[in-house]
């Protein structure tokens, strides 16, 4: 892992790095990152749903080892660890429609 973050330092401060590798304004791209943000966002609510929802919570399909009501994190009573995903997954998916429009 060290070296890997070493020869990665090298590789950036070396001016072989171009940041249009990483950031593409690419519509196609862009489409499959809705479509998958989506989904992760569709699931990141049920899974807040299952934590919140005194309903929810008797019918959960199957959770394995670990429990799906349980709350790890609960800053300020209300965002949990779906909560915090679901953010992320909808942030990502106005970017990407963002991108979709803007070309």
């Amino acid at each position: 892992m060290c070296s890997m973050l070493v020869s990665a330092n090298i590789y950036v401060s070396s001016g072989h790095f171009n940041c249009r590798w990483i950031i593409r304004k690419d519509r196609g791209v862009a489409i499959y990152s809705a479509v998958l943000a989506g989904i992760g966002f569709c699931i990141s609510a049920y899974h807040y749903a299952i934590q919140k929802l005194p309903v929810a919570e008797d019918d959960v399909i199957g959770c394995g080892l670990v429990s799906c009501s349980g709350q790890y994190i609960n800053w300020l009573g209300f965002i949990t660890i779906p909560f915090l995903a679901g953010t992320a997954f909808l942030l990502i998916f106005l970017t990407s429609v963002y991108v979709i429009r803007k070309r």
